[in-house]
């Protein structure tokens, strides 16, 4: 009986005591909720750290019971054990810089372009030092302007200076924006910047060639794509590439174009034309309308055309001899019986006309023996 009351009372003191660390989480936790609550979606957490097995729990329980979390998962340095949810977009992947397999992780996230929309990511550690130059832990990623990658580093006064990079192109310079601040006081106090949608503060590409693929069948074309004097000579890739010459005005970037003969079909385990050249990288942006199929939507993004354009197939009915035999179409019973008919009543007409005569030319042969 005394045992059981010590363990009674060992269970109460282990239980206050973890109530105690949730009721007083590690600022990391309180800064990791913050930037859950401010995407204002539920999202599901993927975790890379390499904190003691006792911290990640804290963690994953401080987060399970905050607005906003679904699913938390602890994965080690493999992607086998990340099972995405339906919506992508929704799914925050957290990384701690500082852990010897984070390079690991990262390689195995830029092979599968986990670094690009919709995937968001939170980074903590010291990644941009004092002369704002990005780390080398970040070389080789591709962190292009589409991706959400927000970096935490924390203060000697237990406050976080949250940034996020980014570059034009795999080879350009580094860009750093200022995301915010995080205080045990104020919490997340994001910038002016940081208010501003992506595409808004990242449309300034500094002059950066911007590569589109246009689907041409005249060479003609290519010299000209403004020519208007033969409308029905690529008139789809004519109209279409009006309306992506103001894109690179906006953007400030500079136009390349590839072309291509077709749009792109699925055959032999991969695609041809315009899609090849969207899915290898080669271009940026289809400069040709695209007709949605299920196969193309698994490979490359749709975007909503700022005009209306009108595509129309226009299909022309083969020859009739090219379906049927023309010797056997008319022969049917209903011809057969109509056939019939006309003989009878022609025959009739005949016959009528025949008698007619007959009694004429004999009423005009006894006229004439009579004189």
């Amino acid at each position: 009986m005394q045992d059981m009351k010590t363990y009674e009372v060992l269970f109460i003191l282990l239980m206050s005591c973890f109530s105690l660390i949730i009721a007083n989480p590690i600022n990391e936790f309180r800064m990791i909720a913050d930037v859950i609550k401010d995407s204002n979606k539920s999202t599901s957490v993927v975790a890379h750290l390499c904190w003691n097995p006792s911290k990640q729990i804290q963690m994953a329980s401080y987060l399970h019971n905050s607005e906003l979390t679904q699913l938390v998962l602890l994965v080690n340095e493999s992607w086998a054990d990340i099972k995405e949810p339906q919506h992508r977009e929704r799914l925050l992947l957290i990384a701690d810089i500082d852990c010897p397999s984070t390079t690991a992780f990262f390689k195995m996230a830029n092979e599968t372009k986990k670094f690009s929309l919709p995937y968001r990511w939170l980074i903590i550690g010291k990644a941009v030092n004092k002369s704002t130059d990005v780390t080398a832990d970040f070389d080789g990623l591709h962190l292009l302007p589409d991706s959400d990658v927000i970096i935490a580093q924390k203060n000697d006064n237990n406050s976080f200076y949250m940034s996020m990079i980014y570059k034009i192109k795999i080879k350009s310079k580094w860009i750093i924006e200022d995301f915010g601040t995080w205080t045990t006081n104020t919490g997340l106090i994001k910038s002016d910047l940081a208010q501003y949608s992506t595409s808004t503060r990242r449309k300034n590409f500094h002059g950066e060639s911007f590569t589109t693929a246009m689907v041409i069948f005249d060479n003609k074309t290519i010299s000209n794509l403004f020519d208007l004097s033969d409308i029905l000579t690529d008139v789809v890739t004519k109209s279409s590439f009006r309306q992506i010459v103001p894109l690179y005005g906006y953007m400030n970037a500079s136009q390349q174009h590839i072309y291509s003969k077709t749009w792109g079909y699925y055959r032999n385990g991969t695609f041809d034309g315009m899609i090849a050249e969207l899915t290898v990288g080669d271009a940026d942006l289809g400069g040709t309308v695209l007709i949605v199929t299920w196969d193309r939507m698994q490979v490359v993004d749709y975007l909503s055309k700022p005009g209306s354009i009108t595509v129309k197939f226009v299909f022309r009915e083969p020859p009739l001899s090219y379906q049927n035999n023309l010797y056997l179409l008319p022969f049917k019973v209903t011809v057969w019986y109509c056939m019939g008919a006309f003989v009878l009543v022609m025959g009739f007409i005949l016959y009528i006309t025949a008698l007619w005569e007959n009694k004429k030319m004999g009423e005009n042969q006894e006229v004439l023996m009579d004189n």
